[in-house]
């Protein structure tokens, strides 16, 4: 996800470090980073394909993050459209891609085991874990916490739970 651009350049360093002791690697980026910030980091080829993938928190400001808009966007994303998730684990597999490497965004883990790919959570924390801080605040984050965190854990159901009952 491209939170201040700290995640994408994170795994922008990541794929580049791949990609140096293996030139023949290719990296599918699912994304709305901006492309050019790969193009100039990756030594060797991939593909962009721009998806928004995570909500994170909503910010006013670069230092000050708006909660309650926060929920507001994550009510309209979560629980993940089955549908959504079923046809990016198609496009992982169409693209022939081996593995999964998610940097905190929930969407290409869900993708990633929908496909069967072994999928990896690349983190310095979790949603769930920043949302639960906000719980006396922001009841609202709660649900949303909970049902992070049980995707997080590998929880499959969870994809198909909706905030009020099951969604399929």
């Amino acid at each position: 996800s491209p939170h201040g651009f700290g995640h994408a350049t994170r795994a922008a360093a990541v794929m580049a470090a791949v990609q140096t002791r293996r030139p023949t690697v290719r990296c599918e980026i699912f994304t709305t980073a901006p492309e050019w910030l790969f193009a100039e980091t990756l030594p060797g080829p991939f593909g962009y394909h721009e998806i928004p993938t995570d909500v994170g928190l909503v910010q006013r400001t670069p230092l000050q993050e708006d909660a309650r808009a926060t929920v507001a966007a994550l009510d309209a994303f979560y629980p993940l459209d089955p549908d959504l998730v079923d046809r990016l684990a198609a496009r992982l597999a169409a693209l022939g891609c081996r593995l999964v490497v998610s940097d905190i965004a929930p969407l290409g883990i869900a993708a990633g085991r929908r496909a069967g790919l072994p999928a990896i959570l690349q983190e310095n924390f979790t949603w769930d874990w920043i949302y639960a801080a906000y719980d006396r605040e922001v009841p609202g984050l709660r649900r949303h916490a909970l049902y992070l965190g049980g995707l997080f854990a590998g929880d499959q159901s969870t994809v198909l739970v909706s905030m009020g009952g099951l969604s399929a």
